[in-house]
């Protein structure tokens, strides 16, 4: 990292022999599949942490493509994921989809051309039968549409991620809470409005949400209608619904009567203090939604769940995310 010269000067063969080793690293992983949570979100996997072989090895890959450049680093790597990816072990296909994605944001401008054989590989492994395989293409997705932050990603390729995130949510994908969580998360990420000088000139980032609102709701509310699902998943499902409902507008309110209830419901059941912040989330939606919707639709169910909200901080005490969503509840009806 300090001296990144020494290494350009060595042989090529010499740098593609480090990518490989440290590739080969990123597979050593236990296989004890019950270790891994799988019903609780959690945005990082646990053996991406810095304390373990696997989590050293995508560390240092990332750094290598942040110092030496992709032309450096895409070629080895791109010689090696198609068969990992096509490998019988799961832990070959999970280091492969992690090394991309890992390279990203060092390798930007190398990897731009090879984003459609990118999301060629990665998405169809959100269907595989590991989830711990599912969850990493999933996180790298998002990790992704953060590193080529002009939008281009979703507006080139959403035909492909879009519909791959929706499906990952169903109850019936048999994909575990934590993926589902993970879809609901990168949501929020793709459908986040770019911020000030991230647009290219020409540039229209745009996802076509009307395409795929059946889809996307679809999977929200059933995440959000499973009561017997971690907390912290269903919180990742209300920042995504949130997003989706800003992002549509108007069009969401063909979805506003699946989607109350079930926010409803969590808001009266969601009174102890761990869960706090999912109450909190939960407001803050249904603000959203009340302001995509309009006031002749919200509010009814905006005066019955602020008069709940205010009983309940009567008993339970100052919350200052239930106050904050109260007042954009306020905003939302006038």
């Amino acid at each position: 990292e300090n001296r990144p010269g020494l290494i350009r000067k060595m042989p090529p063969q010499e740098i593609a022999s480090i990518i490989q080793l440290m590739i080969h690293m990123a597979c050593e992983l236990e296989d004890v599949p019950e270790e891994w949570p799988s019903t609780v979100f959690q945005e990082m996997d646990d053996d991406e942490l810095d304390d373990c072989v696997s989590g050293m090895a995508l560390e240092s890959l990332g750094r290598l493509g942040t110092k030496l450049g992709g032309r450096s680093v895409v070629p080895t790597v791109f010689q090696m994921i198609p068969s990992m990816l096509s490998s019988q072990d799961w832990r070959q296909r999970r280091a492969g989809i992690l090394t991309i994605a890992n390279i990203a944001a060092g390798s930007k401008k190398s990897l731009k051309k090879e984003l459609g054989n990118i999301v060629q590989m990665i998405v169809p492994l959100t269907k595989d039968l590991n989830q711990r395989v599912r969850f990493s293409s999933i996180v790298s997705i998002g990790l992704l549409v953060q590193v080529f932050d002009n939008g281009q990603l979703q507006k080139n390729f959403h035909q492909a991620i879009v519909p791959a995130l929706a499906h990952a949510m169903m109850a019936d994908s048999g994909s575990c809470p934590r993926v589902r969580g993970g879809a609901a998360n990168n949501l929020i990420t793709v459908f986040r409005p770019p911020e000030e000088g991230e647009m290219e000139e020409g540039a229209t980032p745009d996802v076509p949400i009307e395409n795929y609102l059946d889809a996307l709701l679809t999977g929200l509310v059933s995440i959000l209608r499973e009561s017997t699902i971690h907390f912290s998943v269903h919180e990742q499902a209300m920042d995504a619904t949130a997003a989706v409902a800003t992002s549509a507008g108007d069009s969401f309110a063909r979805f506003y009567d699946s989607f109350m209830p079930a926010a409803k419901g969590i808001i009266m059941s969601a009174t102890s203090e761990e869960l706090r912040p999912l109450r909190g989330k939960t407001m803050q939606c249904i603000a959203k939604i009340g302001s995509a919707v309009g006031v002749e639709r919200f509010a009814t169910d905006a005066q019955q769940i602020m008069q709940a909200m205010l009983q309940m901080q009567s008993s339970t005490g100052f919350d200052e995310d239930v106050a904050s969503a109260c007042a954009q509840i306020c905003r939302a009806i006038g």
